[in-house]
C-alpha cells in the first residue's frame, strides 16, 4: 500500500481494508468465494469511506488527493473483484463436456472474426474426437 494518507480515520480505514483484505486472501480457497467476499468487503469500506467524507471539510489539495487516489483506490477493488467473479461464474465446469463448450464458444468468436463456418466445423469434430478418446481412456 502505497496511499499516504493524513486524516488519521481515512488512514486507520485503509489499513483495516489492507489487513482484512489480507486475511480473505488466505482464508479462502475459492476463488469464487473469494471473488464474492471480496466484493462484500471493498463495497463495505468504499461506503464507509464515502460517508466518512460527507461532512468532512478537506483542506488545501486533500479533496483532489481523496478522488484522485483514495476513493479510486477501493474502487478498483470493487471492480477487479466483480469481474474476478463474473469470469468464475461464466465460466464452464472443467469436466470434458465443460471444456468442450468453453472450446466451442472461443471457437464460433474465431469462426465470425475469419469468417468462415468450415473453421467452427472442423474444430468442433477435432475436439468431440479428442474427448471420446479421453473419456474411453478414462473407462479404462
Amino acid at each position: 500500500m502505497n496511499l499516504h494518507v493524513d486524516n488519521p480515520d481515512w488512514q486507520q480505514l485503509l489499513h483495516q481494508f489492507e489487513d482484512d483484505r489480507r486475511r480473505l486472501d488466505e482464508e479462502e480457497t475459492s476463488i469464487r468465494r473469494l471473488a464474492h467476499r471480496a466484493i462484500t468487503l471493498s463495497t463495505s469500506y468504499l461506503l464507509r469511506l464515502l460517508e466518512s467524507s460527507q461532512l468532512y471539510i478537506f483542506k488545501e489539495r486533500e479533496e483532489v488527493y481523496f478522488f484522485k487516489h483514495l476513493k479510486p483506490h477501493f474502487q478498483g477493488h470493487v471492480i477487479f473483484y466483480s469481474r474476478l467473479f463474473k469470469i468464475e461464474t461464466d465460466r464452464p465446469p472443467a469436466i470434458p463436456a465443460g471444456i468442450a463448450f468453453g472450446a466451442l464458444w472461443q471457437w464460433s468468436d474465431a469462426a465470425v472474426a475469419f469468417g468462415t463456418a468450415g473453421f467452427l466445423a472442423i474444430a468442433s469434430a477435432l475436439l468431440l474426437s479428442q474427448i471420446k478418446l479421453s473419456s474411453s481412456d478414462a473407462m479404462r
